[in-house]
């Protein structure tokens, strides 16, 4: 936590009444505003190659984070070290932790890899996404999620 932006424990309401496109656009947002925060922390993430990099960054918020979906009452975004802090966090805390430490170490000359958040539908008939997740390598044979 002593590497991360302080978590002051603040929350802001962005948008009453958010529907799904302002979650997707939020996200992306946020991951611009905030994606700097996890400089301190990604190189204790960086494996021998992307695909060991995602397994350290994924095995973290698993042993860290508890995986809590949010209701559509109440949708929030975190920083990283909100997400820590917090211990808890959803589909898009997930995302956007994994995204911001992917692109923390493109930025920092360490490991560059291509990846994109990837919304989907898990509904039939209902093409409006419901999870937001990450993918290396994004329209590739060598796509992993």
């Amino acid at each position: 936590m002593g590497r991360l932006a302080p978590y002051r424990g603040t929350e802001k309401t962005l948008i009453q009444n958010q529907d799904t496109a302002d979650n997707m656009a939020g996200i992306a947002q946020w991951h611009k505003r905030y994606g700097h925060h996890y400089d301190g922390i990604s190189a204790l993430f960086l494996g021998r190659d992307a695909k060991e990099t995602a397994r350290r960054v994924f095995d973290f918020l698993k042993g860290n984070v508890n995986y809590i979906i949010e209701g559509d009452d109440r949708q929030t975004l975190k920083t990283p070290a909100a997400i820590i802090a917090q211990g808890h966090g959803d589909c898009k805390h997930y995302a956007l932790f994994i995204g911001g430490i992917l692109d923390s170490l493109a930025r920092l000359g360490l490991q560059r890899t291509p990846w994109a958040f990837r919304f989907a539908s898990y509904r039939w008939y209902d093409e409006t996404p419901q999870h937001v997740f990450v993918v290396f390598n994004p329209g590739t044979r060598g796509e992993i999620w």
